[in-house]
Formats: C-alpha cells, structure tokens, sequence
C-alpha cells in the first residue's frame, strides 16, 4: 500500500501578516485525528433548532475536541418561537449528582476545557461553580471559557440576581469570558448600553480588575452607524409587499455598517478588534457558536506557537460566524419569498403568523467551519492600556 499523505500543517501565525479583507488567511483545516482536548459543555439544548448545545457541540467536534455535555435545560425549541416551547430545567440537586457520577468513574481527570452557557436559576449557577472546582482539582491547567448569558437588546433573559453571581463568583474563576455588549456592561455596572468601541474596551477594563478574567472577547458589538448619505435615507431594509421580507436590499447591505469582535487580554495590555459586515435581521445562537470557536481555534493558535492565539481565534471565529450567517440570511430571504409567491387557498392562510428568527444553517457551513472563510473580516490591532510589552 502507497503511503498515507501527510497531515496538512497547521496555519502559520496571523501576528505578523497584515490583516485586510483581501489578505487574511484562512489556512488549512487542522488534523481530523489528533484530539485537540476534552471539552465538558454546560449548556442549553433544544430539540429542534440550533442554539446552546446544537450551536457548540458539532463545531468543536469537527475542530477535533471531544466532548461531553450537559443540559442546563432541555426544550422542544428556542424561546422566540411565537407558540413557546415546552421541556425542562436541570436543578442544581441534579447537576451534581450528574457530576458526582462522572467523578466516580474517573472522568473528571480527562477534561481540559469547561465551556458553560445559558444558566436559568442561582442553583444552577453555584452549581456550575462548584463543578469547575471540581474540575481544577482533577485536572490542571483547566480551561474555563464562560460565556455569561444574561440577555441582549436591552432585555434580560434570567433572573437580575444571576448578574452579581457571575460578577462576585463565576467570572473570578473563568480564563475567558465571552460576553456580547449588552452582558457586558450589566457585568461592568455600566449605565445604559455600551455602545461604542471606547466604551466596550473601559467596560472590559472595569471587568478586568473587579473580576480578575484575563481575557475577555466581546462576541457582538454593533457600533454606531455613520450618518446616511441624502439619496438613501429612505432605503428600505426589506422589500415588504405583500409576502413580507423578501431579503435586502443592496443599498441596504451597503448601509448595515459592521458588527465587531473584541478582544481584551493580559488583563487589557492587548486589544484587538474584528470587523465582520452587520446583516439584517435578528439571528439566535451565534453567541453560543462564536464562544466555542473561540476556543477552538485559541487552543489551536496556542498548538502552533501563534504569538497571539486569542486574536488569532477572534478572527476565524468570527470569519464563521459571518459566513455561517450570511448563509442564513440569504435562506430566510429565499423562503420568504417563496412563501410570498406560493397561491394562498383559504383564508386562515392569508393572516401573516409572526415568525421565529431564522435557525443557523451549520451543518450546511461546516466547511466554513473547519477552513474559516477569507475576505470576510478585518482584523485591528488596538492600543491597550499600560503599553503592548509582554506575553499574550
């Protein structure tokens, strides 16, 4: 038999090369057969859909982690279906008893990374942190990525007293967090939203030293749009007719401005930021698929010597996260219309239902997932506070 080929090498180092749309290197998938650690995930899980669970689980597994989950809460589908959902809420009770099965058999000792997501009650929470203690005397060098899932727009998704939880006892354990910007200044106590890029960076400053979380990546900041130019104040986002959105329009894509990644490190001594293009329409899950990308590819970028592995993971995360939503867009666009054009036959028929923001088509990008896409993002490098010297 004809020897195997090798294994493609790993991408080199994004720290040196000039990160552009047009120069950013996405590289070649990293080795199907070399597990790159084990991941206990702590998390929401629906039954159809894909958001906590169904958004993490299959990206970190075709980046060759495996990984072992737990159901925070189990549900028929996500929250913003029109009819609800229906399932259940794992305990606090039951989250250690789970956790106690798996040490007694051994399993905790495996584990290198902890990602935790969406948290519905205090119990639950304090038994999220015990399960990392748990974890760290088993396992040294624990990696614990927490992404805090409070709520977005302006809006909570849980109890207000899981905010001071994750403030005075979670995120003092966690190596990362993974915050959007709404979570992010209830976590800094900052009034109102942090809306900006100086505002996100002072926001993560105050989380740094209250908290003591080294690195901090804001997965969604959506910045201030500049001012419209005179002809296109009134482009219209979708063409509504009579079918409802039919998709965007080119003026305004070219409107939507960006959505950014941010990145605070070695306690905000480095900062970087990612520019994606912003789409219309709301989308669930992206969050929770951004925080494990996050990661996978730094512990990836760490494999390789990168000299900086979180920016590095920042922008393939979020070259993802972009093509996984630009793909998403753009199918919610076509049924749209297709529901708009097809012959309505009774009346029922004719009343518009509110609809759910559209499923991530994952399994339909999974090649922009192992091989994140070029041309996408933007990478900058931003002034941190105390100079640039030092490790990152």
């Amino acid at each position: 038999m004809p020897p195997s080929p090798p294994s493609p090498a790993l991408p080199p180092s994004l720290a040196s090369a000039p990160f552009t749309a047009a120069s950013f290197p996405a590289g070649p998938p990293p080795p199907p057969h070399l597990p790159r650690g084990r991941v206990l995930s702590i998390q929401s899980h629906v039954v159809s859909g894909t958001v906590g669970q169904r958004a993490t689980v299959l990206p970190l597994q075709v980046l060759g982690f495996e990984v072992d989950a737990i159901n925070s809460v189990q549900f028929s589908n996500h929250t913003g279906y029109p009819a609800g959902f229906r399932g259940q809420v794992l305990s606090g009770p039951a989250l250690a008893d789970l956790t106690d099965g798996l040490d007694a058999n051994g399993l905790l000792a495996g584990v290198t990374h902890l990602l935790t997501g969406y948290t519905g009650s205090a119990s639950f929470l304090r038994g999220v942190v015990d399960t990392r203690r748990r974890l760290a005397a088993a396992s040294p060098g624990l990696v614990y990525v927490c992404d805090p899932v409070l709520g977005d727009g302006g809006r909570l998704y849980v109890p207000e007293e899981l905010v001071a939880i994750y403030r005075e006892e979670v995120l003092p354990l966690a190596s990362v967090a993974t915050p959007n910007a709404y979570e992010l200044g209830l976590l800094a106590g900052v009034e109102g939203d942090v809306a900006d890029e100086d505002g996100a960076f002072a926001a993560c400053d105050v989380l740094h030293d209250t908290t003591g979380v080294e690195t901090i990546v804001v997965t969604s900041l959506n910045p201030p749009l500049p001012p419209p130019l005179p002809d296109r104040d009134a482009a219209p986002v979708y063409d509504a007719g009579n079918g409802g959105a039919a998709g965007p329009t080119a003026d305004a894509e070219a409107d939507a401005g960006v959505v950014t990644m941010l990145v605070s490190t070695a306690h905000g001594r480095h900062r970087w930021a990612v520019d994606a293009p912003r789409l219309p329409g709301a989308y669930t899950g992206a969050g929770d698929m951004a925080a494990a990308l996050v990661l996978a590819w730094a512990t990836i970028a760490a494999e390789a010597s990168d000299a900086a592995p979180l920016a590095t993971a920042a922008a393939r995360a979020m070259a993802t996260v972009a093509a996984v939503l630009r793909r998403t867009c753009d199918r919610a666009a076509a049924a749209a219309a297709t529901g708009a054009a097809a012959k309505r036959t009774t009346a029922a028929a004719t009343a518009e239902l509110p609809r759910p923001p559209p499923e991530l088509q994952l399994v339909a990008s999974l090649g922009d997932v192992v091989c994140p896409p070029t041309g996408i993002v933007v990478m900058r490098e931003v002034a941190g506070r105390g100079g640039t010297d030092g490790p990152r």
